[in-house]
């Protein structure tokens, strides 16, 4: 609710309506964009993240990131919400790792697809 001006102000710019009106892998990434900076934005107001919901939005970055290659720096953004997880520093260092790890392998492996 709080970033609902920014969200409207960039959905109605010409370039997006176009793509979105069109049947593109365009749309999808367009529409993942918006859920990624909504789950983002929603984790970084909260004091408290549950796991179910980090996991979540990695299940969409993974989704955005097969989508459109290229926005990679977005996906370490998601290292940043892993601080308000309430566990253990030493669980919290191994599910960096681990989100770290799933980046690097989506990389990878995008790069390396033959078109």
């Amino acid at each position: 609710p709080r970033y609902r001006l920014i969200v409207m102000f960039s959905s109605i710019f010409p370039m997006v309506l176009q793509q979105v009106t069109a049947v593109s892998y365009d749309s999808v990434s367009i529409a993942m964009g918006f859920v990624l900076f909504s789950l983002f934005t929603r984790q970084l107001e909260k004091k408290i993240v549950f796991l179910r919901e980090l996991v979540a939005t990695y299940g969409v970055l993974l989704v955005f990131l097969f989508t459109k290659p290229g926005y990679y720096l977005f996906a370490l953004l998601l290292v940043v919400p892993v601080r308000l997880v309430r566990m253990p520093i030493g669980k919290k260092i191994i599910l960096s790792l681990i989100l770290f790890a799933g980046i690097t392998w989506c990389v990878w492996y995008s790069l390396t697809l033959r078109i």
